[in-house]
């Protein structure tokens, strides 16, 4: 689902408008203006106090604050009406969100009791909204497949009770579903192993005014090697090597390395400043991007801040140093640790259906670790569901939705889903769906495999 970018990543899109518009209208204006300082402060004390010799680091989100539901409204609000402050990587995540209920907002507004479950997530969920949201995809799909009746079953602590009800007729469905957080813990464990490694050799990159853009892909599980390493095996090294070349190639990791391209980069910010960060940076910097990989930097340069002093309005106006690399680990262990498996989500969702009655289950997680990692998960997910012990449930279908998205420099957002889906092998009764996706229309889904086996935008 591309949309064209206007200047410095902003979109004009009423459905995106319409949506958050009506999230707005649960929330006082003075509730949201302390919301929005809130999340611009905390932005602020993140930032590097100088405009000079700053890191741009392995950038996941410009915000750490627990108020993640007022973060995804900022998100959409700035794509919209302030898109200098705008942050592409997270915005990309959710803007398709927003699409998807403002293009069928008349339809949600019908679901029952929808209105007290967005006053959850702007409430009490509001540090973890990403479960909530997939609930109202959720129970919007249902609706959008013609079921007249569809709503949220109140909770009743400490009775269980699935999350969504869809009926139409005499047919009647009991609907759970699980969002499996955004990165797994041995996944946030690896970044900051890798961050540590990176960070020794970044400095001694900068201290001696080393440029190099580098490609390293390790075999073995990053915990296993000290912070030094790359500081012990390539520092040595780099004086005496004619670039571009490859530096390394054994059973631990294989590494090339070739010099940045000043020329390219500054005849580029000639004519244009960069969004910091941002996946143009990669661009700039390295000559290309890579989605599925992991990219850290160090730079040096002026940066300035345009339309204001707050906000993530700053922009690479100069380069003076670069050094960048991207990385990635193939290690068989470590595929298999990102790699998480869905069975004790699907166990956590069966408890949640009734003794009686057709179910079905709806899992939801981000593909964000490379073709080889969601090749495992899709094989171990098939075995987990195909051998899955119902424990006397009615459940006839299990849908898992993969998502994946991107910020070009060329587009707002670029947002791929698969549905894999599963019911013959539990009891071989008719789909209750036509159409699966939930947040991509269903043409827009890939006909021929799966989104991780094609090339990024």
């Amino acid at each position: 689902m591309p949309r064209e970018i206007p200047p410095f990543g902003g979109t004009d899109d009423a459905d995106i408008e319409n949506a958050l518009q009506w999230f707005l209208g649960f929330l006082n204006a003075d509730d949201w203006k302390t919301r929005v300082a809130a999340i611009e402060r905390n932005i602020e004390s993140g930032m590097q106090p100088r405009t000079r010799d700053f890191d741009t680091g392995d950038y996941v989100s410009a915000y750490g604050g627990r108020d993640r539901m007022a973060w995804y409204l900022y998100l959409v609000h700035t794509a919209l009406h302030d898109p200098l402050k705008y942050e592409p990587n997270q915005g990309a995540r959710i803007l398709p969100i927003f699409k998807r209920l403002g293009a069928d907002l008349g339809l949600l507004k019908r679901i029952g009791g929808v209105e007290e479950r967005v006053q959850r997530l702007l409430g009490g969920e509001r540090a973890q909204p990403d479960g909530g949201l997939f609930e109202l995809l959720v129970a919007l799909l249902w609706k959008r497949n013609g079921y007249p009746t569809v709503e949220f079953i109140p909770e009743r602590p400490p009775g269980k009770s699935p999350d969504i009800l869809a009926r139409s007729g005499r047919e009647e469905w009991f609907v759970e579903c699980k969002r499996l957080r955004k990165s797994s813990e041995y996944s946030e464990r690896e970044r900051e192993k890798w961050l540590a490694m990176w960070s020794r050799f970044a400095q001694h990159l900068t201290r001696h005014n080393i440029s190099l853009v580098f490609e390293m892909t390790f075999h073995v599980e990053l915990a296993s090697l000290p912070d030094d390493y790359l500081v012990a095996q390539l520092a040595g090294k780099l004086p005496f090597l004619s670039f571009p070349c490859h530096i390394a190639s054994n059973e631990t990791w294989d590494v090339t390395a070739r010099p940045v391209d000043y020329h390219r980069a500054r005849a580029h910010l000639r004519r244009y400043r960069v969004r910091v960060p941002s996946d143009q940076i990669q661009e700039l910097l390295a000559g290309y991007r890579d989605p599925r990989r992991g990219f850290t930097s160090a730079t040096a340069g002026d940066v300035v801040r345009i339309g204001g002093a707050s906000g993530n309005n700053r922009f690479l106006d100069s380069l003076s140093f670069a050094a960048c690399s991207f990385w990635s680990c193939d290690a068989p262990r470590a595929v298999l640790h990102k790699a998480r498996d869905v069975r004790r989500h699907l166990a956590r969702a069966v408890d949640q259906l009734p003794s009686t009655g057709k179910c079905a289950v709806h899992l939801g997680l981000e593909t964000l670790d490379g073709p080889l990692v969601e090749q495992v998960r899709f094989d171990r997910t098939k075995h987990s569901i195909d051998n899955f012990h119902t424990l006397g449930k009615d459940l006839r279908w299990v849908y898992c939705h993969l998502f994946e998205s991107y910020a070009p420099p060329d587009q707002c957002w670029v947002m791929d889903e698969t549905v894999t889906h599963f019911g013959k092998s539990l009891t071989g009764r008719d789909e209750p769906l036509a159409f699966r996706p939930v947040i991509v229309s269903d043409d827009e889904t890939a006909a021929d495999g799966v989104h991780w086996d094609r090339d990024p935008p």
